[in-house]
């Protein structure tokens, strides 16, 4: 750790392997012990410019994440952010952009709007979605990327007001409602977030 704390991240990522390898060994592969170590790990392998491997790990952690703290926890937003940004690094944009959907899916059922966490997620959404559309890329999933709607119209049914320079969704082929508030029947994540946690 005072390895990667002064920058040597090409020293501490073998010291970080040794390290889980034997937590895997002491406590098994998907135990809550490993965590830490393979937080330090994906971050440490980024900083080198592994991005895979620094995947690889981050999905690891996310599983064992989800053991933990559950789906719906600010953590696992914070995990999904961070691989998002990594795929991002990697040039893969259409994947990051969905992951930061996904995390947006799930800090709406736990925090507020003006949590720093939450600003992140809508300006990478808005920047990705920018990126995108002037590489002449599909448009996302979501036309407004904002992370809550009134509560009142989330609990009613009721849509609420369009941008007046906004075409009517009616109008729009690519109209999407905005997802209501509150703990869904099925995780709202995107399949590509599925699978890999499945993996």
């Amino acid at each position: 750790n005072l390895l990667a704390r002064a920058g040597r991240f090409d020293e501490a990522v073998p010291l970080f392997e040794s390290s889980l390898t034997g937590l895997e060994r002491q406590n098994g592969p998907e135990a809550p012990e490993l965590a830490e170590c393979l937080q330090n790990l994906a971050d440490a392998y980024q900083s080198v410019g592994r991005y895979e491997d620094s995947l690889r790990t981050n999905w690891r952690l996310v599983r064992i994440g989800e053991k933990i703290l559950g789906r719906v926890h600010p953590d696992m937003v914070s995990m999904l952010l961070k691989i998002a940004e990594t795929n991002e690094m990697m040039g893969k944009t259409e994947d990051a952009l969905h992951i930061v959907e996904s995390a947006i899916a799930t800090a709406k059922q736990c925090m507020q709007a003006d949590n720093p966490l939450a600003v992140r997620l809508i300006e990478r959404h808005t920047y990705l979605v920018n990126l995108m559309r002037n590489q002449g890329a599909m448009r996302s999933q979501y036309d407004d990327p904002s992370m809550y709607q009134d509560q009142r119209a989330a609990n009613t049914g009721v849509e609420p007001t369009s941008n007046a320079n906004q075409a009517p969704a009616a109008n729009r082929q690519d109209a999407v409602s905005a997802p209501e508030i509150g703990p869904p029947s099925e995780p709202q994540v995107h399949k590509q977030v599925l699978k890999q946690v499945q993996q």
